[in-house]
């Protein structure tokens, strides 16, 4: 097994054992409500064990074993059931040859970006969080929580200027209980934060293949060529993923933030008209803070898709200065052999001429006549090449 289990309360975070000490962990929780159960699980068959211990819907369960889902933030009768996509990238070009490279570049286009999906179970009490590729996601998510709670308990125990006595901490205590929520919004960062190093590294590709393409000597290499055409439509496909995760993301959260924001802003008369589906009943689980928290992820999350948007445009800006080079070096070629022919025409004429059976041409009894025919190939072939360098054709 490998679930890992915390209980957190407004000082502590600390590990316990959900399998054997779930009664124990139940009903210390009762007593004490500032506790909150955070389980993180890292194998897809941990969901089973999960399923029966906390009562996951089975939709929900058949969500997380399918993989590959849509991003999207449901309700459920006891809890908010969220599917964030995320992504890990695999370097497997590095320490390769250029040939290496190309003859595996179908391999390379499947193994360069993995669907790294985040599944979140959040209950007023408890949290799940499941993922399968990101070993470090759960001990980020802990020093966060750690370094939040130093700030807070500081923060919590100072009185401010405007402080107005014990309502002013009553509110402040409230605020810092709900540990599962803080969970929820971290775990929700960190997925968003893990696309930033990949971009980076694609802002790099794209800078140093642009440079390779405007390099002369790179560019007239065939197999260089080649290479540079493999990695911009590498890079195409990235950028065209991440850009359909990233979109699929907004919307899962505006979807929510939008529901939320109608629950918890509008007046009595409009909820009174709601219908009262299951669905609604956990739509007021997240505070007010904490949707304002999730329309500011929102909002990296859009300003992610603008950077994803501008690579996507240098993209094609790229290719069409593959072609270009291309053209370049076309033409290049084209115009080295058109000089060739050039020289070489006029040579083929003094040899054609002199090559002809006549009996009677006077050069044939000359004496110096083959010196003088190589002579004159000599010298029409340098005042060519002389006039080609004046004009800077070769």
């Amino acid at each position: 097994m490998t679930i890992s289990s915390y209980i957190i309360d407004n000082i502590t975070i600390r590990p316990v054992n959900i399998i054997s000490e779930s009664s124990s962990i139940r009903e210390e929780m009762k007593k004490k409500v500032e506790e909150y159960l955070w389980i993180h699980a890292n194998e897809i068959e941990d969901i089973f064990s999960l399923q029966d211990m906390f009562g996951l819907h089975p939709l929900t369960v058949e969500a997380v074993l399918h993989q590959n889902q849509p991003s999207k933030i449901e309700e459920y009768n006891r809890y908010i059931f969220a599917v964030i996509d995320g992504i890990v990238e695999e370097d497997s070009s590095k320490n390769k040859t250029i040939e290496e490279s190309i003859s595996k570049d179908k391999k390379l286009s499947s193994e360069m970006i993995i669907e790294d999906d985040l599944y979140m179970f959040l209950e007023k009490r408890w949290i799940i969080t499941l993922n399968f590729h990101n070993h470090s996601l759960e001990e980020n998510i802990k020093k966060k929580i750690r370094t939040i709670m130093q700030q807070t308990k500081s923060s919590l125990y100072t009185p401010t200027t405007f402080s107005i006595g014990k309502e002013s901490f009553d509110n402040n205590e409230r605020n810092i209980l709900k540990k599962n929520e803080l969970i929820f919004r971290l775990a929700l960062e960190e997925m968003i934060l893990s696309y930033y190093p990949i971009l980076d590294n694609m802002n790099k590709d794209l800078e140093q293949t642009e440079e390779d393409i405007l390099d002369e000597n790179i560019s007239r290499s065939n197999k260089n060529t080649k290479y540079q055409l493999s990695k911009i439509l590498l890079l195409r496909k990235k950028i065209s993923f991440i850009e359909r995760t990233l979109d699929m993301i907004s919307r899962a959260i505006q979807d929510f933030v939008n529901r939320n924001s109608i629950i918890n802003n509008n007046s009595s008369d409009i909820l009174d008209a709601l219908p009262r589906t299951s669905s609604n009943i956990s739509q007021t689980l997240l505070n007010p803070d904490s949707i304002r928290r999730m329309h500011s992820l929102n909002d990296r999350i859009r300003y992610l898709r603008n950077d994803v948007e501008n690579m996507h445009q240098r993209t094609i800006s790229l290719r069409e200065t593959y072609n270009s080079s291309l053209s370049a070096n076309l033409n290049e070629t084209i115009r080295t052999l058109t000089v060739i022919a050039t020289i070489v025409l006029p040579l083929t004429l003094i040899t054609g001429i002199y090559g002809m059976n006549f009996k009677f041409m006077p050069e044939l009894t000359y004496e110096f006549g083959y010196f003088y025919a190589l002579g004159l190939i000599a010298a029409v072939g340098g005042t060519m090449i002389f006039y080609f360098k004046i004009k800077k054709w070769i």
